[in-house]
């Protein structure tokens, strides 16, 4: 079964948790192989950044194309996915239903008594099928290597369109999720804060707070209110940014974030990390 995704609507977290979804729940039929499809300028950008055994999978017996779908939302899935997976897959999940399939981006979701269940499962899908390229890794340990301390926190934030909102000074939003990241990092014993983020503004302030602490990765970011596809970078090197910030943040003792598919990535890889979420995002949901 070859699932086509749409790569120019959504993000990469986006993209991965729905295809994550698929093969915890396709993985407990054994009749049913899988295959993604991230098609972009004529080069499957999956297999560009993951060593996976689903490389093998390589056929086209049968062509579903997706775009958002979920283990529960069926309304939103193809028509012309045979009933009988529909229902297979409908009977195994077992675990937040109130959210009628669709978790991403909900901040209750992180409260859920469930919800290191999901991580459990969602670990273990990552390890078998989900390894990212040998050059990725290398990128990602030189980094530990050279930057991270023994006691690094991360931290992951996002611009405020991410959350719909979209009438608000980006300086005065920045200043009050520092009084909020502040507060929590009072809490604990740290040596350097891995930050993770698209808002170049909040690593600056950030820099000028804790001097000689704060590291990221260097990348393309933005300094205004507007979501990460205004960098206008190729889709390959978008995510590739994104999977190293989040196998960067898998990395820390403790991480601190929002309702975002990249930091639940992080959770699920290091489904053992501790974490919070800050408290100026605990009433709001991603987008």
């Amino acid at each position: 079964m070859i699932i086509k995704f749409d790569l120019h609507n959504y993000g990469f977290g986006t993209h991965l948790f729905i295809f994550i979804d698929w093969l915890y729940n396709i993985n407990k039929l054994k009749d049913i192989k899988i295959y993604p499809d991230w098609t972009y300028k004529n080069k499957n950008v999956f297999f560009l950044l993951f060593n996976s055994k689903l490389e093998e999978n390589n056929f086209h017996t049968d062509y579903f194309t997706t775009c958002f779908i979920s283990q529960i939302k069926r309304e939103n899935w193809p028509k012309n996915i045979p009933e009988k997976v529909l229902n297979q897959i409908q009977s195994i999940n077992d675990i937040l239903k109130e959210y009628n399939g669709y978790f991403w981006c909900k901040i209750k979701v992180y409260f859920d008594p469930e919800f290191n269940l999901l991580r459990t499962r969602y670990h273990d899908i990552i390890n078998e099928y989900l390894i990212p390229k040998i050059f990725i890794l290398n990128h990602v340990n030189t980094f530990v290597e050279n930057y991270f301390g023994s006691k690094t926190i991360g931290i992951h934030i996002r611009t405020p369109k991410h959350y719909n909102i979209n009438n608000i000074d980006i300086n005065k939003y920045i200043n009050d999720v520092i009084i909020s990241v502040r507060k929590d990092l009072d809490n604990y014993n740290f040596d350097k804060i891995f930050i993770a983020t698209d808002l170049l503004p909040f690593i600056e302030q950030m820099n000028i707070i804790y001097p000689n602490q704060v590291i990221y990765y260097e990348q393309k970011r933005i300094t205004q209110n507007v979501d990460w596809s205004d960098k206008h970078l190729d889709i390959y090197d978008e995510w590739k940014y994104a999977l190293i910030d989040a196998l960067l943040l898998s990395k820390c003792i403790h991480l601190m974030g929002t309702s975002s598919n990249l930091f639940m990535f992080s959770l699920c890889i290091n489904k053992d990390v501790s974490f919070n979420i800050i408290d100026y995002y605990k009433n709001l949901n991603g987008c």
